[in-house]
């Protein structure tokens, strides 16, 4: 049977207790709860189940096991010396997570708002949706594996204005890594499949990601945009 952790706060430090053995983070942390954005700290602790804390980051009253599969959100200490070793990769394998399915053929530039989409999560990846339902929104990222086969792969792009952009500096699908992300509404999660409203993805496409949309740190409203 899984121990519950208990966290209690006390001089500003997280302190955790199950059932089986005890395990304290040493990792500081504000003492006003609101402040605090992370799961605390368990190490490796087998047959353990951590409570997420009540604050703005995560929603209250849900358990994530943590054990072989399951890893707590990065402290707040600094690592004594550098985690990465050597250059970082240029090239990457990504996979997907998952697949749109909705009645969208054919692409088109505008009109996406009213589209209902349901992700078909992989089953290997279903466990992952856990306490995603609870918000209210959240953000997709997916390949857009039609760009690839464009007859242009342009640098700049000119707009019906005259204005001509880099196409890093449009929403255009001919990116160099042809990724496309999505802020959505949440309609539904029900087993593997999660329902929204507004992802601008045809029937098929490849989904890379999905996150939480959270307002503090996805919202900028005083963010400034060109004219196109």
């Amino acid at each position: 049977m899984l121990g519950i952790v208990a966290i209690a706060v006390d001089a500003g430090a997280v302190f955790l207790t199950s059932q089986k053995e005890q395990a304290a983070a040493d990792f500081p942390i504000p003492t006003n709860l609101s402040e605090g954005r992370r799961l605390s700290h368990l190490g490796d602790a087998p047959n353990t189940t951590a409570i997420l804390r009540t604050d703005r980051f995560f929603v209250p009253n849900i358990a994530a096991p943590v054990g072989r599969n399951s890893v707590s959100w990065p402290p707040w200490k600094k690592p004594d010396k550098p985690v990465r070793e050597g250059e970082p990769p240029e090239k990457l394998l990504l996979t997907a997570i998952g697949f749109v399915r909705n009645d969208v053929l054919r692409p088109h530039p505008k009109g996406w708002s009213k589209t209902k989409s349901s992700i078909e999560i992989l089953p290997e990846h279903q466990l992952r949706l856990e306490g995603l339902e609870r918000f209210s929104h959240v953000i997709v990222v997916v390949y857009l594996d039609l760009a690839p086969g464009a007859p242009e792969q342009p640098e700049t792009i000119t707009l019906p204005s005259g204005n001509e952009y880099g196409v890093l500096a449009t929403r255009s699908q001919l990116r160099p890594n042809h990724l496309g992300v999505s802020a959505v509404q949440l309609l539904d999660i029900e087993g593997k499949d999660v329902s929204v409203r507004g992802l601008d993805a045809i029937d098929g496409t490849p989904v890379l990601d999905i996150k939480p949309y959270l307002p503090e740190y996805d919202s900028i409203p005083d963010a400034q945009v060109p004219p196109s």
